[in-house]
């Protein structure tokens, strides 16, 4: 599993004159490396002069250092109003669903039962939809969402698992002077596997496949809040040669999305239809539907179709608002660790000016440099790590995790939405010179446990450095830039922190069992 860093510490056992030490720091298995008790000042590795490798089981509050990295933010109350409606917005007669949805962290959907469905199935609904509001500022987190189309109950998400259809979403990230707040139309998939698909719906000619900041606005298709009536339809088709086909029709106009034979073999299990929110900090629209087709099967809503619901009636006080940092010790059990205790929490993504949302929490390890080998090792789980989230685990310095990044070595976990959920190698020179496209490995979001390993080792790559991780049996090792060991970097805590490179979403993530390489006794090696 970790053949590039093995390889280089046989190498070393050459000229090294403890043998005991270094096969002890590569092969003791986690739970040995925890139970030498964080209690202790340390254990020193000999591998690496002037450094020390220290344990952290969290069997109990180590003290470490945190900042920013717990935000109460005022709660917000929100009332989930959507689902069966007497009211005569959408259809031809009185009767549909929809009503108001929020975004909000707490999960909300109103779908009708269908028998378990896949890409392996031809999938076919039409209806109709009005919209008579719908609210945005700037930024993501304060856009509103509706999902319309196939999905499964026991999960959504952003974006969602397990989901074929489109949303109506309001937002907008670009220039705040021309706030939009008519909802723009996206066709979108999730597979079981956590990757995605989707294009925006334009006015005339194709759809638009870039990022959102660089979409042309004015031909996006959206629907103004007027309460004006619109048709939809959509056909999913799969393909003899692997590939599947989404054909949508929005008032006439059709727009094509080809699925790849690689996320229809991710597969995915449909058991509902109908509406549900997106799972983020945001606004709320009301939306109305009605005269709905669903694989054949007509429905007017001439009377109450009780179609599955959860959530879609609460009134919510949500306390995870955007920027509401809530990590460090925690007295659970979810990355695995032998005991309760881990650190673990809400990571907040956030724009990089936006200092009062950037926080950290880590250990004091003395001061440690580019030219210091750097091991870690650990557990690591997640059940919430929506697409576009992320956070940074390894070395840095307590004195500015901004972005461009200066003084860090270490990964970061984030996700693309067509491989799904990413953990990569990641570093920042004291100059703010950093790369972080790099390679990388994946892992799910569906609570594993998994055993991970982080390693900087200075003379790797023809002595320019390189960084290695791996994690459920995946490996990594990414080479630094030529130059940059030597622009150097210092760093005085090992931990994590949340990334301020974009106004964007958040995780839930578990860390235990940990152990990691400080700074020794000795010149310049205090804290």
């Amino acid at each position: 599993m970790f053949r590039a860093l093995f390889a280089l510490e046989v190498e070393m056992n050459r000229i090294l004159t403890s043998v005991i030490s270094m096969v002890a720091l590569i092969c003791v298995p986690f739970s040995a490396c925890a139970a030498r008790g964080d209690d202790q000042p340390g254990v020193p590795d000999h591998r690496n002069a002037g450094t020390i490798t220290k344990t952290e089981s969290f069997d109990h509050d180590p003290g470490w250092d945190g900042v920013r990295n717990h935000i109460e933010l005022p709660v917000v109350g929100k009332q989930q109003d959507f689902g069966y409606q007497t009211s005569h917005h959408a259809g031809a007669a009185a009767g549909e669903i929809g009503g108001t949805v929020w975004r909000s962290t707490s999960p909300a959907y109103y779908g009708k039962t269908i028998k378990p469905l896949t890409f392996e199935d031809t999938l076919q609904a039409s209806g109709t939809v009005a919209v008579t509001q719908s609210e945005t500022g700037f930024g993501w987190q304060t856009g509103s969402t509706v999902f319309v189309g196939f999905f499964n109950h026991q999960e959504q998400g952003w974006r969602p698992v397990n989901f074929i259809g489109f949303r109506l979403e309001t937002h907008t990230d670009t220039d705040s002077k021309k706030l939009e707040k008519r909802p723009a139309v996206e066709i979108s998939y999730g597979t079981s596997r956590w990757a995605a698909g989707g294009v925006h719906v334009n006015t005339v000619g194709p759809a638009q496949q870039r990022n959102v900041k660089q979409l042309d606005q004015d031909a996006l298709r959206r629907v103004p809040p007027d309460g004006s009536r619109h048709t939809w339809e959509f056909r999913y088709v799969p393909k003899e040669d692997g590939s599947a086909e989404f054909i949508f029709v929005f008032d006439g106009i059709e727009t094509r999305m080809r699925i790849g034979d690689g996320h229809r073999r991710h597969g995915a299990t449909f058991d509902r239809f109908g509406i549900f929110n997106n799972p983020l900090p945001g606004s709320s629209i009301t939306a109305y539907f009605d005269d709905i087709t669903v694989n054949g099967e007509f429905d007017d809503f001439g009377d109450d179709p009780t179609w599955d619901e959860k959530g879609n009636r609460d009134l919510i006080e949500d306390k995870e608002e955007y920027g509401s940092n809530d990590y460090g010790y925690i007295a659970t059990n979810h990355a695995g660790g032998e005991k309760p205790g881990e650190l673990g929490g809400r990571f907040f993504s956030v724009d990089p000016w936006e200092r009062k949302f950037q926080g950290y929490y880590g250990d004091r390890v003395g001061t440690l440099t580019m030219n210091d080998k750097l091991v870690a090792r650990g557990k690591f789980a997640t059940k919430r790590f929506s697409t576009d989230s992320t956070f940074a685990l390894g070395w840095f310095n307590s004195n500015d995790q901004g972005y461009p990044i200066k003084n860090f070595v270490g990964v970061y976990f984030d996700s693309y939405s067509n491989v799904g959920r990413i953990a990569a190698p990641l570093y920042g020179t004291s100059e703010g010179q950093n790369k972080h496209d790099m390679g990388y490995v994946t892992f799910l979001p569906d609570g594993t446990s998994y055993d991970w390993r982080l390693g900087y080792d200075p003379d790797a790559a023809g002595g320019r450095g390189a960084i290695t991780f791996a994690i459920g049996g995946q490996e990594v090792t990414a080479p630094l830039q030529e130059g940059d060991k030597a622009k150097g970097a210092t760093m005085d805590r090992f931990g994590v922190f949340n990334l301020g490179w974009a106004n964007s979403k958040h995780c839930v993530v578990y860390l235990d069992d940990l152990s990691y390489t400080a700074a020794g006794e000795g010149p310049g090696k205090g804290d």
